[in-house]
């Protein structure tokens, strides 16, 4: 979303990219979100991701989302880079989930 030029950083910016989202597609059909930081700036075109708080987003707009009513239901899927320290197929929680979720959780 930040790569493509949606400002979800600024607390205007924010409001502005949800208000259009509602009128161009609608909240209510809004599923899921992935989230991660992102390694590259606003409107790059580059979508690289990074671990939360860690990247050229930071830690607010997280807070905001996590924190914003329409959205409490919504599930979320992680998409933070991980450790090399499991086997793909491991049940074991990667130890750079671990960090991000206490990270988000924080922002609750």
């Amino acid at each position: 979303m930040v790569a493509a030029g949606y400002d979800i950083i600024s607390p205007d910016g924010y409001v502005s990219v949800f208000n259009e989202f509602e009128t161009v597609v609608g909240i209510d059909r809004l599923e899921l979100f992935h989230l991660n930081d992102s390694k590259k700036s606003l409107g790059s075109r580059v979508d690289r991701h990074e671990n939360i708080g860690r990247g050229c987003i930071g830690t607010a707009p997280f807070g905001r989302l996590l924190t914003d009513e329409r959205f409490r239901e919504l599930p979320i899927v992680l998409e933070t880079p991980k450790s090399g320290d499991g086997a793909p197929s491991s049940t074991a929680a990667n130890p750079r989930d671990v960090q991000n979720l206490a990270i988000l959780r924080q922002l609750l």
